[in-house]
């Protein structure tokens, strides 16, 4: 890294600040990919001689280019083809390279994988083999990488469609079947409240009649009360007739009455 003197005369006059270029991976178009894809992206570090604690390392910003004028510029200048932003599989996340053969790629300027994979035959006229490989099979290699990557992300998007529609299927029928043992109960506490409100009409009906029974049983011996003295003046009527009836058969026996006589015509008499 170069180091230039700090733009300003106070407090940033001591500071080492250093334009770099880093990658980040672009999340979006890896997972789109089914594979490793970073971007490019500008960098800065600004740090205190003798302070290891105060180090500031993070993504270069508008404000930063116009602090530091003079180090952006040396930055931008630069001609190498690291410092000129690219998108895609970075050569050395390429998993069928070893350090060797991605290093001589990264040389001659191919930094990704997409790089190889759309180089022309006159971009490979000049570089002949590649760690003992031909430069062209792997120009192949790289396109059947990228087709096969690009395949997988298809059927891993696939099936997270399948696991999405499985998972709202289930949760569907989750639902349906809480709904329909929400039913169930709903009609089960109605037949149970009404089945209550049966049993309390029953019981006051069952009630009422008891009341309706005693009434008539007290209305009953009131009156057998009130009819009492008729019947004991029958009652004696007959004991009358009996005494009678034994007065005359006695009287019979003893020759007083002569003749066949009725009782009844006796006590009429």
């Amino acid at each position: 890294m170069e180091y230039l003197d700090s733009d300003e005369r106070d407090s940033d006059r001591a500071l080492h600040v250093t334009f770099y270029e880093s990658s980040i991976q672009n999340g979006f178009q890896t997972e789109l990919q089914g594979r490793q894809i970073f971007d490019a992206v500008d960098m800065i570090k600004i740090q205190t001689p003798g302070n290891t604690l105060n180090i500031i390392d993070t993504l270069a910003r508008e404000e930063h280019k116009r602090r530091f004028p003079r180090h952006w510029a040396a930055y931008s200048a630069r001609t190498d083809a690291t410092a000129q932003g690219c998108i895609g599989t970075p050569i050395e996340e390429w998993p069928q390279l070893s350090k060797a053969q991605a290093d001589q790629f990264k040389a001659m300027k191919f930094l990704t994988v997409e790089a190889v994979a759309g180089a022309g035959d006159a971009q490979l006229a000049g570089i002949g083999m590649v760690a003992g490989q031909s430069v062209y099979v792997m120009r192949d290699k790289a396109k059947a990488f990228l087709q096969l990557s690009e395949l997988s992300a298809k059927n891993a998007e696939a099936d997270r469609r399948i696991a999405d529609s499985k998972a709202e299927a289930e949760a569907q029928m989750k639902k349906m079947r809480e709904d329909a043992a929400a039913e169930i109960a709903q009609i089960k506490a109605a037949q149970e409240s009404n089945m209550a409100a049966m049993k309390l009409q029953f019981e006051q009906m069952m009630q009422q009649a008891i009341s309706q029974v005693a009434g008539a049983q007290a209305q009953g011996a009131s009156q057998n009360n009130k009819d009492a003295p008729g019947a004991t003046t029958e009652a004696a009527h007959l004991e009358q007739r009996k005494i009678a009836d034994a007065s005359l058969a006695a009287q019979i026996q003893g020759g007083k009455v002569k003749g066949p006589a009725k009782a009844q015509d006796y006590v009429a008499a």
